[in-house]
């Protein structure tokens, strides 16, 4: 009696332990990509990433009132020159922006003030004064800007995007 139960338990116990192998799990599930661009679920899918996209652009806007920053800048001119310049730049939202750059020892160098109708820049290293309008940062960078966007591109903030 105790020999047959002890065939059982072992028979019991082979057959539990010898099984087939586990099948691998995938980290991705497969999609079927022919159902997604079929007609209007493609279109519709497309969207909806655009508007999430736009959604956490919206999100992550930075929204000031004022703003100051001092920038290390390394800068090579046209003719192989370095410079190492430090800039200070001041803001108040849709107003002002004030730039200064300072060259060695923190002397003065050139100074920018933009408003929403002017670009007044006074290079104290070539003693120059000009006084231009805001298409003037149009003629030099070849962008559309103006001071909103401006002080949008300082900030870090999506420029020329349209939710629509």
């Amino acid at each position: 009696m105790v020999r047959s139960l002890l065939i059982c338990i072992v028979f019991v116990y082979l057959l539990t332990s010898c099984r087939s192998t586990k099948k691998i799990q995938t980290a991705i599930s497969k999609k079927d990509t022919t159902e997604l661009s079929k007609g209007l679920n493609a279109k519709a899918d497309s969207v909806r990433y655009i508007q999430a996209a736009l959604q956490q652009l919206k999100q992550n806007y930075i929204n000031f009132s004022t703003f100051s920053a001092k920038i290390n800048v390394d800068y090579v001119d046209a003719e192989d020159k370095n410079y190492n310049v430090n800039v200070f730049v001041r803001m108040y939202k849709d107003s002002v922006i004030w730039v200064s750059v300072n060259a060695i020892f923190g002397i003065e160098a050139l100074r920018a003030y933009i408003t929403k109708d002017s670009v007044k820049i006074l290079n104290k290293a070539n003693k120059e004064y000009s006084a231009r309008a805001v298409s003037y940062l149009q003629e030099v960078t070849a962008l559309p800007l103006n001071l909103c966007t401006l002080q949008d591109l300082i900030m870090g903030n999506p420029v020329f995007l349209d939710s629509k």
